[in-house]
């Protein structure tokens, strides 16, 4: 039997994390090479260039069987949709990839800031394989050819509209998420492991990882995520419903972008363990519904003074695992920045006090709503004397084995305030 890691501390966390970090494989430089997929059965690969991914997004794709030594390339058509497929790929040879694409989805609707990407006008490319497979080498290979080795840039978008990220849902898909829920077959269960692919881009683009992996149902490990200068929603939604994720991205940035990280390990359930947070200040729906439905032990310490709207809004929204709510330090708070933060989590037992004295609308609007298993509550947990409208609506709702409510010292109400 192999040894079991258990995780005691946020120090044994940060320990691992770095760990992991320098735990790099110094025997091959993966960033040399070019976008690779290692075929562990046999399988057929494709690739799909949407009728409305116009050629200035994306020219053309080559693939190469014999590693490099001959190419075979298939160019875009305008207004018609592309499909590439490869010969059969016995397992364990591995096909190479390489384009001299701008981006690879294109997205010319707009939506207001917390709204899901439309769907209607947007054109994607999105790789498929019939048996399971690796993927490791460079991405940027996608989109500098053979010049790919060293860049770290992402090219000037043809649109910049909503989600016209460059590898958005390249290796997930685009269905409603009723559409996921009812019909599994749409879960990509081919791609196993992503360790060793090279994300290089230090500087990123708004929603440049949006949903690149979603769904990935199988996929155990991530590409490491080095980059410190985030955009809006460049990683968005990018390991939602990977269920067989055993491990997070390690998350260096401490300066967060407006819906960086939204629902970014959404539905995660096998995860051991929440990333280290370090950023201080929140942006808008940051952390919106990141670790929703998850199931780790240990809740992740969240250091951050300063708070957003929505900013944790759902943030373990159905989680099943730890039993006492981190500690919340900010001092002042932002319309719905607590909303729902711990809604219906089934395994939560203690709630933590919420340090602000400063409130602000519908802030904690329903944050331990349908928490069952709560049964306490510190007494100086709503320690504010000045209400906002809302700020406390339905905060407790469904928490039916609640033992003792906090005191509520605030003398003046407001619309809402305890409702």
């Amino acid at each position: 039997m192999k040894d079991i890691l258990y995780i005691n501390s946020v120090e044994d966390i940060r320990l691992i994390d770095m760990l992991r970090v320098s735990k790099k494989e110094e025997e091959h430089d993966y960033s040399k090479d070019y976008l690779t997929f290692e075929a562990i059965d046999d399988c057929v690969f494709t690739f799909t260039m949407d009728a409305k991914l116009t050629t200035a997004c994306i020219p053309s794709i080559s693939y190469s069987v014999d590693g490099g030594k001959t190419w075979t390339t298939t160019e875009n058509v305008d207004s018609q949709e592309v499909v590439v497929t490869t010969p059969n790929i016995a397992a364990g040879k591995t096909v190479l990839w390489k384009s001299n694409a701008v981006q690879l989805c294109t997205q010319p609707d707009s939506a207001n800031v917390g709204d899901d990407m439309p769907l209607t006008n947007a054109g994607f490319s999105t790789f498929k394989s019939t048996g399971k497979y690796n993927i490791y080498g460079n991405i940027m290979s996608l989109l500098y050819g053979d010049d790919f080795a060293d860049k770290t840039t992402f090219k000037e978008y043809v649109s910049t509209g909503y989600g016209a990220g460059a590898f958005t849902y390249l290796f997930g898909w685009n269905y409603s998420w009723e559409e996921y829920e009812d019909h599994p077959e749409y879960f990509n269960e081919k791609i196993i492991s992503t360790k060793n692919l090279i994300l290089p881009a230090t500087t990123l683009a708004p929603y440049c990882y949006y949903g690149m992996f979603m769904a990935c149902s199988k996929m155990v490990d991530c590409p490491e995520l080095s980059a410190l200068n985030l955009a809006v929603a460049c990683y968005k939604e990018m390991f939602y419903l990977c269920d067989s994720l055993l491990e997070p991205p390690v998350l260096p940035a401490t300066t967060l972008t407006t819906e960086c990280y939204r629902e970014m390990l959404d539905r995660c359930r096998h995860m051991q363990y929440a990333p280290v947070l370090p950023a201080m200040e929140m942006k808008a729906w940051c952390y919106y519904g990141m670790f929703s439905c998850d199931t780790f032990t240990t809740a992740p310490v969240l250091p951050a003074t300063i708070m957003a709207p929505h900013c944790y809004h759902g943030m373990f929204y159905m989680n099943t695992g730890f039993e006492t709510a981190p500690e919340l330090p900010a001092t002042t708070l932002a319309e719905y920045c607590y909303a729902g933060m711990f809604n219906a989590h089934s395994g939560i037992k203690t709630a933590s006090k919420i340090t602000a004295t400063t409130l602000a609308e519908w802030c904690d609007y329903m944050m331990y709503g349908g928490c069952t298993n709560l049964t306490t509550v510190p007494s100086d947990m709503l320690s504010a004397t000045t209400l906002q409208a809302n700020c406390y609506r339905r905060m407790f709702e469904g928490c039916t084995k609640l033992e003792t409510a906090p005191e509520l010292p605030a003398t003046a109400l407001v619309s809402g305030c305890y409702t």
